[in-house]
């Protein structure tokens, strides 16, 4: 994941002209180096980087680690107490695309 993650999530798009998924996140594990172990209902599994969105605003408060582990999913994405979020669409497009950047 790159930094485009991040504006992808920020603007609700995926990279791919914001074409809308219907996929729900059905697990999220918190994994070392600020990485989240996903499943989502259509059995798409992958691993998400964050840490590339740590590098300021609402993110950075994701540096704590015991922070960072309270992601449970959230509906359409998974979420953290204070509100920082990432969509399913980001967690998914990401998941399935790992070396590819948008411009």
């Amino acid at each position: 994941m790159g930094l485009q993650a991040c504006v992808r999530n920020a603007y609700g798009q995926n990279g791919e002209g914001g074409i809308i998924v219907t996929d729900k996140i059905v697990q999220a594990i918190p994994l070392e180096d600020y990485k989240i172990q996903i499943k989502s209902s259509s059995d798409v599994t992958g691993i998400f980087d964050v840490k590339p969105c740590l590098k300021g605003g609402a993110f950075k408060a994701l540096e704590d680690k015991s922070y960072f582990s309270q992601a449970p999913p959230a509906h359409y994405g998974i979420s953290w107490p204070n509100g920082q979020d990432f969509s399913a669409d980001t967690l998914i497009w990401d998941i399935q695309h790992p070396h590819q950047e948008t411009a």
